[in-house]
């Protein structure tokens, strides 16, 4: 069928992850992009990007999970120069962790740890998928 919302994003997108903004309630698109900058949208009405945050290389891999230490949302991307950057998906700004993967990453997917209930951030890269403690 025809789309319900066409959002101009301004580059080559190459990865998207979806969240819900938790002070307003409302859902959030996030788009990598070629051009090094994560925008986020709102995916229900379209129009400008609401935040842009410049990861300065292009964007490869999104997963949006929660900080179980704060119960903040924290943004994972990872870029073509072979680093994961995590973000605070709502405020933006710099990179909050910076982790030196030192290969391609081509997914990220985050979960929780059942044995610690700690985070791990699970990388694929080629035929292999490695899991860290970020």
């Amino acid at each position: 069928g025809a789309a319900l919302v066409v959002i101009d994003v301004g580059s080559d997108v190459y990865a998207l992850a979806v969240f819900t903004d938790p002070a307003t309630g409302e859902p959030c698109l996030a788009c990598g992009c070629y051009d090094g900058k994560v925008r986020i949208f709102d995916p229900v009405a379209g129009g400008e990007a609401l935040l842009v945050i410049d990861v300065d290389y292009s964007v490869s891999a999104l997963v949006v999970f929660e900080d179980p230490a704060t119960g903040a949302l924290r943004l994972a991307c990872s870029s073509d120069d072979w680093k994961v950057r995590v973000f605070d998906p709502v405020a933006g700004g710099e990179a909050l962790l910076v982790l030196e993967i030192g290969d391609e990453v081509n997914a990220l997917a985050v979960f929780k740890d059942p044995a610690t209930g700690a985070p791990r951030l699970a990388r694929a890269s080629g035929e292999k998928v490695l899991v860290f403690d970020p």
